[in-house]
Formats: structure tokens, sequence, C-alpha cells
């Protein structure tokens, strides 16, 4: 037996919604809004949404007010008043 190092926990576990999403905001390279996500997808909205707040939870993309969502930047400053950790 050995071990296989497959990269980090966060990545190897991720399913592939979400996966799919975080692509996705990296591909647009701006926010949006979860219809939009989802539409682009070929998704339900209210799956997307639910995904989406649960990568919020797990600081895998970041909600801004307004509605809109985007990746998760190392570098944002999350005390800027746009951004959010938690829903309304």
């Amino acid at each position: 037996m050995s071990w296989e190092i497959l990269g980090e926990a966060d990545q190897v576990w991720r399913s592939q919604e979400r996966q799919d999403i975080i692509d996705l905001l990296r591909k647009v390279k701006t926010s949006m809004h979860p219809v939009d996500i989802a539409e682009a997808l070929d998704k339900s909205p209210a799956a997307v949404r639910k995904t989406l707040s649960r990568m919020v939870r797990a600081n895998q993309i970041v909600w801004l007010k307004g509605g809109f969502y985007e990746i998760r930047d190392e570098d944002r400053d999350l005390s800027d008043p746009r951004y959010s950790n938690t829903r309304n």
C-alpha cells in the first residue's frame, strides 16, 4: 500500500457543480447574478442559489451586496463594505 497526494483538500473534494461555478466565474472575470450563472451552466436557478450560498459559507466564492457573486480573491479586503460573508 502507498499514499498518493492528490492536491489541496478543498480542491480534491470540490463537487463538479462547485467546480463548474468557479470555472465560469474565472472565465468571465466579473461578478454574476445567480440567474445568469444558472443560465450559463444550464442549471436550475434554485439549485445554483443553494450551491452559491454553501460556497460562500465555505469561503470558495464571495457574495457582494446587490446579489452578485464572484471568485474569491486572496488579496481582497473583506472589510470593504461591498463584500459580505453572509447573505441578508
